[in-house]
């Protein structure tokens, strides 16, 4: 395999430059023929520079899988061929991240490539399961509807993950906010009484002189304070992100707490049942379903008990039993899976529990907000209250002493 660099002129006639993984030259001006872009100039990138590829490799994300899933089951659908399909995505779409993965799945597809095989190389965007529907389609010869219905899913999920963020959003900006407005006062209002409480040599109540002593503590450490607190936070990201032992140690706290408990595990849920109902409508057992999911979730605790359901399900177990081993799974999402197995109808069960939980996630997903914003009024509230009445307290006593 070669990598050229390309510069050239597009369809649109703008200039552009680009990386290429392609056997020969010849394949290489056959694609950009097929795209509708001109080159100029072309060379080829030594081996020991290759890692320059990297630079030019396609980064995209769950919305931009939906489009290309949902560009090509229409073009499928339409009775439009695959490799022109792609070109013309490649071409039309003003996203250069899909204009890039477009291109190199049509490389690899007139290279002699199945559309499923193209798009492995990209698994970490292509999920398993997706990559396996297109399979499959390929198989049976239902392409254009194992592409819509992995769209389907895809554009779930970002819902989901979409509406909690959003939910989360304005409860952290509250939070933040509020304890911004009390170190202002805390820094900038009370240090200015400070001075006139000793001029006039009174006797404070334990509660102003608590609240001098923390103003001139964060007076004189904030700005340690605050690269402490960025430091924690950095730390605290970087150790979940890399460090499975302490992301397992955060997971299960959270699932220890109200709300958040039922946010994991509604989400959790559904992700997973519809994961299973989407390989079995597509044809897929559903241990190899469980296999493939397992790879594709992304919580670590319910990934271990995935796994844990694959090794005993090996040993003949039933997948109903396998859930009871834990508590990460709702008492209705066992009964419904014990009644999918026993009449066989586990896709349809699994979409009744898919459905259930998205609603019930998105309905959460409303109410937390209005939680946070009740709780945050309330403490601020009373912060702001307790700050008053220690710095205005001695004041109107020394007022009123006049």
């Amino acid at each position: 395999m070669l990598f050229f660099m390309v510069y050239g002129v597009n369809k649109d006639g703008k200039r552009f430059l680009d990386g290429y993984d392609v056997e020969n030259q010849e394949e290489l001006f056959t694609i950009l023929k097929t795209i509708g872009s001109i080159p100029l100039k072309s060379f080829i990138v030594p081996p020991s520079l290759h890692f320059l590829s990297n630079m030019f490799n396609p980064h995209i994300n769950s919305a931009e899988v939906i489009e290309i899933l949902d560009g090509l089951h229409m073009t499928l659908k339409a009775g439009i061929p695959l490799s022109q399909g792609l070109s013309d995505i490649a071409q039309d779409s003003t996203n250069i991240n899909i204009k890039r993965i477009a291109t190199r799945i049509l490389i690899s597809v007139m290279s002699g490539n199945s559309l499923s095989k193209s798009c492995e190389r990209y698994k970490e965007f292509f999920t398993p399961t997706i990559i396996n529907l297109i399979s499959i389609g390929e198989e049976t010869g239902k392409i254009d509807i194992t592409l819509s219905n992995g769209a389907q899913f895809l554009r779930k999920v970002q819902d989901l993950k979409r509406n909690l963020k959003q939910a989360l959003i304005y409860p952290l900006l509250s939070i933040v906010l509020m304890f911004g407005a009390i170190i202002a006062w805390m820094t900038l209002v009370v240090p200015q009484l400070v001075g006139f409480f000793k001029d006039v040599d009174a006797q404070l109540p334990p509660l102003t002189v608590f609240l001098i002593d923390t103003s001139e503590f964060l007076t004189e450490y904030i700005g340690s304070i605050m690269i402490f607190i960025i430091a924690i936070i950095i730390a605290f990201k970087f150790s979940f992100d890399k460090l499975k032992n302490f992301r397992m140690i955060v997971l299960k706290f959270l699932l220890k707490i109200p709300v958040f408990s039922d946010i994991i595990k509604f989400y959790n849920i559904s992700y997973i049942m519809d994961y299973l109902r989407l390989g079995l409508s597509s044809g897929i057992t559903l241990y190899d379903s469980l296999i493939i999911l397992e790879d594709s979730i992304e919580n670590d605790i319910y990934k271990e008990a995935i796994k844990n359901s694959i090794e005993s399900m090996e040993k003949g177990v039933q997948f109903s039993q396998t859930l009871k081993n834990n508590d990460l799974f709702t008492k209705f999402t066992l009964r419904v899976t014990e009644i999918g197995e026993f009449t066989g109808s586990m896709e349809e069960e699994f979409k009744i529990l898919a459905d259930l939980y998205y609603k019930k996630v998105n309905d959460m997903a409303l109410m937390i907000p209005k939680i946070f914003q009740t709780g945050a009024l309330l403490i601020s509230g009373f912060l702001m209250g307790l700050i008053i009445i220690g710095i205005m307290g001695p004041i109107y006593d020394l007022i009123g002493k006049l």
